[in-house]
C-alpha cells in the first residue's frame, strides 16, 4: 500500500505467504515474480517515477465523463478440495 506521502509498506503479507503453493493462488515461482514486480514498483515509488512521480495527486475526472456499466459478476467456482479430516 502507497500512502499519499509516498510511504508505503506490505499489506496482507502474512496471507500472500500463506498461499504461496495453494492451487486456488500461486506457486512459489509465481509468488516470485510477484515479488519482483513489487520490487520494480517500490524502486519507482522511492525513486518518484513512473505513475509515482506526482502528476496524478491533482487528478479530477470530468464530471461529464459518464460512470461505467457495472460488470456481473462471474459466478463463484471454488476449486476442488479434499474433504477436511
Amino acid at each position: 500500500m502507497v500512502n499519499s506521502d509516498g510511504v508505503w509498506h506490505w499489506k496482507d503479507e502474512e496471507s500472500f505467504i500463506a498461499k504461496i503453493g495453494d492451487p486456488a493462488y500461486w506457486t512459489r515461482r509465481e509468488a516470485d515474480g510477484i515479488r519482483a514486480e513489487a520490487a520494480t514498483v517500490i524502486g519507482q515509488i522511492e525513486s518518484g517515477t513512473g505513475i509515482f512521480d506526482g502528476r496524478w495527486r491533482r487528478f479530477v475526472p470530468n464530471p461529464a465523463w459518464p460512470l461505467p456499466e457495472r460488470l456481473a459478476a462471474p459466478p463463484l467456482r471454488l476449486p476442488d478440495r479434499p474433504p477436511a479430516t
